[in-house]
């Protein structure tokens, strides 16, 4: 019997019919990365916000260890000693004071010196790693990766000495002592302010003209600066409110900086700054993570920030 073979010639699209179907794909992922966008930004906050809230609960942690002293801006922490970081103490920002209280043992631990004591400074001096997850916003477009910075400042009017007052007064024996809780916080730990949101790389900052400011925050270091006190030099990393009477600078509305990163030119190292969503989120002093509106006050920001100046927040809190 003869077999027959049978072919089929399969018929392939036509131009028309292939840019359709481009077009379709383009309209359907222009349509989807508007909402893969969101989820990502959502993730960030999200990300920041546990941060926030790990570094208030480390704060709390420190502060029942030592049955209530907080660390300083920068300074001496625990109380006592010395106060000599070449005779066993520690010295460094409140971020170095953090570090055994948020999982970084052995970030702790390199920042000790043979003989000596605990140094922020140390590690940078030694060479040795020193970026902490903890302390930067994924959605800080400044980074730079595998850099030191920190997304992050404390209350200069809560963690410097004394409270509510002149942020680098020193005491005789060197940086300023830190608050307590919760006797500081005679407004309400939930009405104070501890850290806030900013940018790890600010830009180039000129907040005088006879000086270039920081551009760069780095969580271990205190900072040089022409407007600070004390020959120059900052209890950091922090930043200031309208009315404090701690720096010579003249804040005006809105008391955040909300810049595009890329772009900046003059970005005020000494605010809490925009990083995503129009908010600055915070941690408050019983722990909570609260994200607040760049439309705020000065005058309410204020009273968020005082831990100790008995005025009632405005509605816009």
């Amino acid at each position: 019997m003869r077999r027959i073979a049978l072919r089929w010639r399969g018929r392939g699209f036509t131009l028309i019919e292939l840019l359709v179907v481009i077009a379709i794909i383009a309209v359907l992922i222009g349509l989807l990365l508007p909402a893969v966008q969101k989820v990502r930004e959502a993730a960030a906050r999200m990300q920041s916000s546990n941060n926030l809230k790990q570094m208030g609960l480390g704060l709390h942690n420190a502060a029942g260890v030592f049955n209530g002293p907080l660390p300083p801006a920068y300074g001496f922490y625990p109380p006592g000693g010395t106060r000599d970081w070449g005779n066993g103490d520690c010295e460094g920002s409140l971020f170095v004071h953090l570090l055994p209280y948020i999982e970084q043992d052995n970030m702790w631990k390199a920042s000790f010196t043979q003989n000596n004591g605990h140094l922020g400074y140390q590690l940078e001096w030694a060479g040795k790693p020193r970026v902490v997850k903890t302390y930067i916003a994924p959605a800080d477009q400044t980074y730079v990766d595998g850099q030191p910075y920190t997304s992050y400042r404390v209350n200069g009017m809560l963690f410097c000495s004394p409270p509510g007052g002149s942020a680098n007064a020193q005491t005789s024996n060197g940086w300023s002592n830190g608050p307590s809780l919760p006797r500081t916080f005679a407004d309400g730990q939930s009405n104070t302010v501890m850290i806030a949101e900013s940018f790890g790389r600010p830009g180039n900052e000129n907040s005088t003209t006879t000086g270039t400011g920081i551009v760069e925050a780095k969580w271990f270091a205190s900072f040089d600066h022409v407007d600070c006190p004390n020959g120059g030099r900052c209890n950091g990393p922090v930043y200031f409110v309208a009315g404090d009477p701690i720096l010579r600078i003249n804040y005006t509305t809105p008391p955040f900086y909300s810049g595009v990163p890329q772009n900046m030119t003059r970005a005020d190292f000494f605010k809490p700054q925009v990083i995503s969503a129009g908010i600055v989120q915070t941690v408050l002093g019983d722990g909570s993570v609260r994200g607040v509106k760049a439309t705020i006050s000065p005058e309410t920001w204020y009273r968020a920030n005082h831990p100790s100046d008995g005025l009632v927040l405005a509605n816009d809190w």
